[in-house]
């Protein structure tokens, strides 16, 4: 079994379901419309992961944090385009993300050692670091926008179970002896089982918001993905 092959597949999928997402149902919402694409975007940055003998820069998966900060962002102001005190909150988290990509986005910073870390190793804290605070921002966006409870529930243990195989990933890459750490094939099937049930989540949760007072939700949205829906 090519572990490599069905990483990659299922994060294409993950591309394709997000991006078809906001094509298909989202074109009336400027806001949800670029957080769908961003997402997407998310997704594709980490395809080059897992192409065969890849010894890719942690960079990508930071560019993918920092973007999660901001589709949490455009949820809220979605949810709740009135409410200043929230969009304040977000906008803090936003700068802060902003700050930590910063130091990632600066070669000049990266180097040198940082706290007795290697390049590799700093480049993989500060986008663990990114992921979460993305994490954080799409759970507060998302439970503003979403009115149904237990999809908001399963979306954030799903962001919890992430949060804590990301940062088991960074422990076991920090006991690698070399100066990068190659992904082993059980993160491999792990991150991919999260990626496909987090996307899943999410593409549904912010369809359902934008139908609903439609029959069979599940059934629209799935016949809405396929090629010919």
């Amino acid at each position: 079994m090519d572990i490599d092959l069905i990483a990659w597949l299922i994060t294409a999928f993950c591309v394709y379901l997000s991006a078809r997402t906001a094509n298909k149902f989202l074109r009336e919402k400027p806001r949800l419309f670029t957080a769908m694409a961003l997402f997407a975007l998310v997704w594709a940055l980490l395809l080059p992961y897992y192409q065969k003998n890849s010894n890719h820069s942690e960079l990508f998966a930071a560019y993918g944090g920092f973007l999660t900060i901001y589709i949490g962002g455009l949820l809220l102001l979605e949810a709740k385009p009135s409410e200043e005190n929230d969009q304040k909150k977000v906008t803090g988290l936003q700068r802060a993300g902003l700050w930590v990509f910063l130091i990632i986005a600066s070669s000049s910073v990266l180097g040198f050692e940082f706290i007795r870390l290697n390049r590799p190793q700093t480049e993989l804290v500060v986008s663990t670091i990114l992921d979460i605070c993305g994490y954080v921002s799409i759970v507060y966006g998302f439970n503003k926008l979403s009115t149904d409870r237990s999809l908001r529930t399963i979306l954030f243990l799903t962001l919890v179970v992430y949060s804590l195989a990301e940062a088991v990933y960074v422990i076991d890459a920090f006991s690698s002896t070399g100066n990068s750490a190659t992904m082993s094939e059980n993160f491999k099937i792990v991150f991919a089982v999260l990626k496909i049930v987090f996307t899943v989540l999410f593409c549904y949760g912010v369809f359902k918001h934008t139908h609903r007072n439609i029959e069979k939700p599940i059934a629209k949205f799935i016949d809405g993905l396929t090629p010919w829906g």
